[in-house]
């Protein structure tokens, strides 16, 4: 299945099952609900494998919420997707400089220290959590130095285009 057949799944059983049910309780609700489809269909790496993440947002304070950057509308009467992904292009400044200084500590704490310590108690599982971490630590800097969101994990064999 393509990524549209997805979105296509993803429509139909929000209208035909999700969107009745939320009307029964609120219009109101519904009529100030955002609902949009994330994870591996709106990023465009969806295989055989993927199922439909549906997410919703109600009242919600829109500069913290970065998974919208990749969201694929199914249902926005205000139309309000466009201005969010304006608005979550990125980290605030201080928040971007507090991730790195985490994940700084992460590759020190894990690569460095836990990892030497694990193989030295011959615990090569424990060694393996460890160096994992710490590798993914590396990829998720090297992501926000360039000022991305670092994706799913499961999304890098099939590659991403930023």
């Amino acid at each position: 299945m393509t990524q549209a057949d997805y979105i296509r799944i993803g429509k139909e059983h929000f209208f035909e099952v999700i969107l009745p049910i939320i009307k029964e309780i609120s219009t109101q609700v519904a009529d100030n609900l955002l609902v949009f489809i994330e994870g591996s269909v709106a990023y465009g790496y969806c295989d055989e494998k993927s199922d439909v993440d549906i997410d919703f947002f109600f009242d919600m304070d829109i500069s913290a919420v970065n998974n919208l950057a990749q969201a694929i509308s199914i249902w926005d009467p205000k139309n309000l997707l466009p201005m969010i992904k304006e608005r979550v292009g990125f980290y605030p400044e201080e928040m971007k400089k507090s991730v790195i200084r985490g994940l700084w500590v992460t590759v020190n704490d894990s690569g460095v220290y836990n990892f030497k310590e694990a193989l030295n108690r011959n615990k090569k599982s424990e060694g393996k959590i460890y160096f994992y971490r710490a590798i993914e630590a590396i990829l998720r800097l090297t992501y926000i130095l360039n000022n991305l969101y670092y994706p799913p994990t499961k999304g890098f064999q099939k590659g991403y285009s930023n």
